[in-house]
């Protein structure tokens, strides 16, 4: 009763991290729909354009570092499978929420005329 328990824990956690490291995409399409203003300037110039790239590349890593995570987890290596699950929260899901949610921001401050 409790091995599946903990079990049916582990693969909630570990599909929600894949739900977790793809978050950045419906939020960044709400904010350009919502708020064109704010988040045209990620369209707009060279340096948003590095941004939305960086923002891409860190959410298919954490991606695949989820889908590295949920096949470990199948082999029977679950403490490595967790670690490396967390792992792209921490390194990849959050610095891509980051970007999407502060990027325009970062542009604008460093567009600023002087």
């Amino acid at each position: 009763m409790a091995k599946s328990l903990v079990r049916g824990y582990l693969i909630g956690a570990f599909y929600g991290s894949r739900a977790l490291v793809l978050l950045p995409i419906p939020i960044g399409i709400a904010m350009f729909v919502f708020a064109p203003s704010y988040t045209g300037a990620l369209v707009r110039s060279a340096v948003g354009f590095v941004v939305l790239l960086l923002a891409v590349v860190v959410m298919a890593c954490g991606y695949a570092l989820t889908e590295i995570a949920i096949r470990m987890w199948h082999k029977g290596r679950v403490g490595v499978g967790a670690l490396v699950a967390v792992a792209s929260l921490v390194f990849c899901a959050f610095p891509a929420l980051w970007l999407v949610l502060l990027g325009p921001a970062l542009v604008i401050l460093i567009q600023k005329p002087q």
